[in-house]
């Protein structure tokens, strides 16, 4: 056990510090893992970003889908005439379905 002075701290401690921080450097400068090469830092002339035609294509169809508008106005026009026609028939069992079926589906994400 390292000796005690009258300060009581102990004797040789900033010496045990200095010696174990020295170790700890001298570890890193062994550790391969620690270590970076110069290729690693800069990175090599021969990293490329190459787009695959996939990808492009995923990106064309992304632009032209944010072109769309929001709401089909020719489908809303033909609802609204057929509304003031008096020829808009509903399917009761075709829209209690979507709602069964939707509920469920409701159920099953919570």
């Amino acid at each position: 056990m390292p000796p005690i002075d009258q300060n009581g701290k102990i004797n040789g401690a900033s010496r045990l510090r200095s010696q174990q921080h020295a170790e700890r450097i001298q570890s890193r400068k062994n550790n391969p893992y620690q270590k970076m090469r110069n290729d690693q830092v800069k990175g090599s002339a021969e990293d490329k970003f190459v787009l695959s035609s996939q990808s492009s294509e995923v990106s064309s169809i992304k632009e032209r889908v944010h072109q769309l508008p929001d709401v089909d106005m020719e489908k809303v026009e033909r609802l609204r005439q057929l509304i003031q026609n008096g020829n808009y028939e509903i399917d009761n069992q075709k829209m209690a379905d979507g709602i069964l079926a939707d509920s469920v589906s409701l159920a099953d994400h919570e």
